[in-house]
């Protein structure tokens, strides 16, 4: 061997394998109840499947009843099943077997119903080494719930041939170091776990071109660079303790010329190299002697001979268990091998048992095995594990993360997918995308028609999707794909996504009219959303390149970018709150369906940040035709207050053009000989100012039928007291005053207040009168009103020069990319997305849906300053997420962190008033009905809204909790809702639910 093999990581020390200081007493009473036959067959591990029939099982008994072989290998299957046989396989012998699963991405490499980790290469590209060893310790804890004790893993092949069949992506890379590092910190992962890792395939299966499973491939390296590149992760693990290691079948001339001799079956490369001159202790595991690279060269019971010969310790996957051991007998006896040496590794073996805690076996329980298994901890991992490997290879002009949302006009062409995915749906969440789709297998017209349908666009997304991972398809890229990206001419911004190996970025002739690239490595759904949110930089980009993509990318290139602070998505358990908890929502919500209190709603929850639960419940209306969908837009009434109004006073407080401690006739000098003008603005705004809770101005728009009668409903006026003035209680039998209203736009009637309806220009005079002319009331107190915000609207626009529309949306929601947020949905949206309101037979005597339900919004065209917003619960979150930040989203700064703080705290509280200034307030008086839960902390604040709506921010919890509904439809009556306290109840489970 070369100097370098034996000094190519420059060990000054080398720990044994930890399984070697087990129970010795067990091992020694073990070894002494064994005969020679039983003694091989400990050597012996065969396979076994769980998917097979009952005539499959039986030969399976039979064969570990009759041999006592000692260890089983299983494949696929399911978990449950595998845990049933595996009991029933264990009762058959007299020493527990080792049960083994070939698992480099965990159990759902194998078994259905379980957690699949991202494969090596996309593990490579990660920073952080701390989270493989997380990954190696999760794993451990589902194998060891399985009764399993060894892991056939990790991979310690350095994977620098593009074309390798075979390794390729199950490598850490082509950088020795980064392979040996994260080798080691998923094998002790693992052994932390309780189970045994195994590293392969010494001495180094990444440079081939050929498949074992199908041939012997040929390293035709030299010593000087086997021990540089292939064995320095293999020399790094063995002096760190590595308590397996598995032997390839590869032809290795420079360490053995024998012709047609697999590594794995040459004593010069297994005992000489790995277990003498490496001074490997453990166990050395062959690969399986069922793959052609020894069995065209060997008949059953050879091959393990052999094997046995050159070093190897556990035989793995014998063809023929009773010829393998007849044919070891035989040389035992011709003394070619002695009995020692077979006791040295059987008794090397029952180490390892007793280590993995056999010495004291019991059978798997099979109670909440899937639970266990699928503990949402295992899936924040996962997820953490996807987001750290994002790896950012170009990015001209630092398009990515996407910034100015409000500019961009975004296309999404998936190649690959001809239906929709989660990658352009997450990608809609943060801004409006035009999604296209491309089967992989598209005629190259299709790929011309597209470019001419995306040239409106300015940013263009290309998802390279259902990509294969393996060399021999080429990755799954056909020359139409490569053709059009190639070819493509774009006057915009190019972002390349690569849902798949990255080796495939290769086979393109030339990369520079591409502005931006991402490696995602698989196909996974939840990478998919991963990476749309790290375009719109709601999460960093950390990874680098595990291999390198020739000729462009260099292994280790990958440009960091930094998170610009938009929401996220994910788990509830990734920021400490219970799934198990939440999942009470569901029932909440279910009873209030079933009860009638609402006919669907959005519950959204979002914790530092992140978005943690967002679901949409029921259905549009009780005919239970549309159900209701997360993008759908709901009326959100006096949310408006804090979602449209306030924003704008503070920024125009930020901006030294507001003084809450100013009076109306400040503003409006018109008021100042009247009875309006000496209230001050911050009275108003809590509400404390004198101001009549609302005033019914479309009543005197109607007329009764007969001149005798009524306009008011008395019967139902006494009936329901406290809600005199609502537009239920007016008689049915009305009609339209002369010369209000229109069914027609014009010049004289522009303003919209419902599907053919439209109110005269000038009347909007007579709704500012008729607030002016109010009688305050006779002491100040507080006593919510919507009377003030018509005033504010006034003021705000004469301050800003343009109208609260305009002002909120240019200023706040499209800088947001809150699409849905916003007044006049109907201009924006088609009508199936919007969710209706009350069916109105007195005032505008139709369904009403796009049209704001509160009547005096409606007089003002649906653009008022107390009500008139829609949206879906996600894009509210956008703008309540910018308040919890203290005025800053997406890297923009919108308000002062002061002026929030200043508006959101309870501004009278001396005064008994709770309220902040716009904002609501948790009730300090526990004696006293609380808008929110009792749980939430005082520095929280939110609003309700009458048609169902309900927004709450914590900042002592960094939590939102959303809640939108129709609770009103199809009339007003309807107060289920408020009486059988969902909201509150589910705020409740919410706060039970933080750990």
């Amino acid at each position: 061997m070369g100097q370098n093999i034996e000094n190519c990581f420059n060990a000054t020390f080398q720990e044994d394998p930890e399984f070697l200081s087990s129970d010795t007493a067990w091992v020694e009473t073990k070894m002494s109840q064994l005969n020679l036959e039983e003694k091989i067959a400990q050597l012996l591990m065969i396979t076994a499947f769980t998917n097979q029939d009952d005539a499959y099982e039986a030969q399976l008994k039979a064969i570990i009843k009759k041999y006592q072989v000692g260890g089983l290998i299983f494949f696929r299957g399911s978990p449950v099943k595998q845990v049933i046989h595996t009991n029933k396989y264990q009762e058959l012998t007299k020493i527990p077997m080792l049960i083994a699963m070939d698992a480099e991405w965990g159990l759902g490499m194998r078994l259905d119903s379980t957690i699949s980790y991202p494969k090596q290469m996309m593990l490579g590209a990660i920073q952080d080494d701390n989270l493989i060893y997380q990954m190696g310790f999760d794993m451990g804890n589902q194998l060891k719930r399985m009764g399993v004790h060894i892991n056939l893993a990790p991979v310690a092949d350095v994977n620098n041939n593009p074309d390798n069949p075979v390794i390729n992506y199950r490598s850490f890379g082509e950088d020795p170091h980064n392979v040996a590092m994260k080798a080691y910190k998923y094998h002790s992962g693992l052994e932390d776990a309780g189970i045994i890792s195994t590293a392969k395939h010494f001495p180094g299966h990444g440079d081939t071109g050929s498949d074992s499973h199908y041939t012997l491939p040929v390293i035709m390296h030299d010593t000087s660079r086997l021990g540089t590149v292939e064995l320095l992760p293999f020399r790094y693990l063995i002096d760190r303790g590595i308590p397996a290691i598995m032997s390839a079948h590869l032809n290795v001339p420079s360490l053995d010329s024998t012709k047609n001799l697999a590594s794995s079956l040459s004593p010069r490369i297994i005992q000489n190299l790995l277990k003498n001159k490496l001074g490997f202790k453990g166990l050395v595991i062959t690969d399986a002697l069922n793959m052609k690279g020894v069995s065209d060269f060997y008949k059953p019971g050879e091959v393990e001979v052999a094997a046995l010969l050159a070093g190897n310790d556990i035989l793995l996957m014998p063809s023929d268990v009773h010829r393998a051991i007849s044919e070891i007998k035989k040389e035992i006896r011709k003394g070619n091998i002695t009995e020692n040496e077979i006791d040295d590794r059987c008794r090397k073996i029952l180490f390892a048992k007793a280590w993995a805690g056999l010495n004291n076996y019991e059978p798997i329980r099979t109670d909440l095995l899937l639970n266990e298994l699928n503990r949402p901890q295992f899936q924040v991992l996962r997820r953490k594990l996807i987001a750290s490997s994002l790896t950012v290879i170009k990015n001209d002009d630092q398009v990515l993360p996407l910034f100015r949302i409000d500019s961009c006009e975004i296309a999404c062409i998936n190649i690959g997918n001809d239906t929709v995915t989660t990658f352009p749906q997450t990608l809609n969440l943060y801004s409006k995308t035009d999604p296209y789709y491309l089967s992989r297998l598209a005629a190259y017209r299709e790929f011309e028609s597209l470019q001419r349908k995306v040239s409106k666009h300015n940013i263009l997304i290309i998802s390279l999707e259902q990509t294969s991972l393996n060399a021999a398809s080429r990755y799954g890229i056909t020359e139409n794909t490569i053709r059009f990206i190639n070819e493509l001419k774009f006057n915009g911004k190019v972002i390349l996504v690569v849902f798949g190996n990255p080796y495939l970025l290769s086979y393109f002739n030339h990369l520079d009219h591409i502005d931006a690239i991402i490696v995602a490595y698989d196909n996974e759904e939840d990478t998919r959303e991963i990476t749309a949110q790290l375009i719109f930089g709601a999460i960093p980009a950390k990874g680098k390149l595990p291999v390198s993509i020739k000729p462009f990318f260099p292994s280790g290139s990958g440009i960091n970018i930094e998170t610009i602070n938009r929401l996220s998505y994910g788990i509830p358990e990734e920021e400490g709150l219970s799934s198990r908890i939440l999942s009470g929502i569901d029932s909440v919500v279910s009873m209030a369906i079933k009860q009638k209190a609402t006919p669907g709603c959005q519950v959204l929850i979002a914790r530092n940040s992140k978005v943690l639960y967002n679901k949409a419940f029921g259905y549009h209306t009780y005919r239970n035709k549309l159900k209701v969908r997360t993008y759908d837009l709901y009326d959100l009434a006096s949310v408006t207050k804090i979602a449209a109004t306030m924003p704008v006073v503070m920024k125009l407080n930020d901006e030294k053009k507001f003084d809450v401690t100013k009076s109306l006739s400040y503003y409006l000098p018109e008021l100042e000989t009247t009875g309006k003008g000496s209230l001050r603005m911050d009275e108003i705004l809590a509400h404390q100012a004198g101001l009549q809770p609302w005033i019914p101005f479309y009543y005197k728009t109607l007329e009764p039928l007969d001149p005798d009668e009524t306009l008011l409903d008395t019967k139902m006026s006494e009936k329901y007291p406290n809600k005199l003035g609502h537009n239920v209680f007016v008689n049915r039998n009305i009609k339209y005053a002369d010369g209000v209203y229109s069914d027609k736009f014009s010049g004289s009637y522009p303003i919209c207040i419902a599907k053919n309806l439209y109110l005269r220009k000038d009347y909007l005079d007579t709704v500012y009168q008729s607030i002016i002319d109010s009688p305050l009331l006779v002491k100040k107190r507080y006593l919510y009103s919507d009377l003030g915000y018509y005033l504010i609207q006034k003021i705000v626009e004469k301050i800003s020069g343009i109208n609260l529309y305009t002002y909120v949306q240019e200023n706040f929601y499209s800088k947001l990319g809150a699409t849905t947020l916003g007044y006049l949905p109907l201009e924006r949206f088609p009508e199936e997305r919007i969710i209706p309101t009350e069916n109105d037979i007195f005032f505008r005597r139709q369904i009403l849906k796009g049209y704001v339900h509160d009547p005096g919004a409606a007089m003002m065209g649906g653009i008022a300053g107390h009500a008139g917003l829609f949206s879906s619960a996600n894009d509210l979150a956008k703008m309540m997420q910018m308040i919890l930040n203290g005025g800053t989203y997406g890297g923009r700064i919108f308000l002062s962190d002061t002026i929030i703080q200043k508006y959101t705290s309870a501004a009278f509280l001396n005064n008994g008033n709770r309220r902040g200034l716009g904002f609501d307030k948790p009730e300090p008086d526990p004696d006293k009905i609380s808008p929110a839960s009792k749980s939430a902390s005082p520095l929280s604040f939110g609003h309700s809204g009458f048609t169902g709506s309900f927004v709450w921010i914590d900042p002592q919890y960094q939590l939102i909790y959303i809640f939108l509904s129709n609770r009103i439809h199809p009339d007003q009556f309807n107060t289920k809702l408020i009486d059988m306290n969902i909201r509150t109840q589910i705020q409740d489970i919410i706060y039970q639910s933080i750990k």
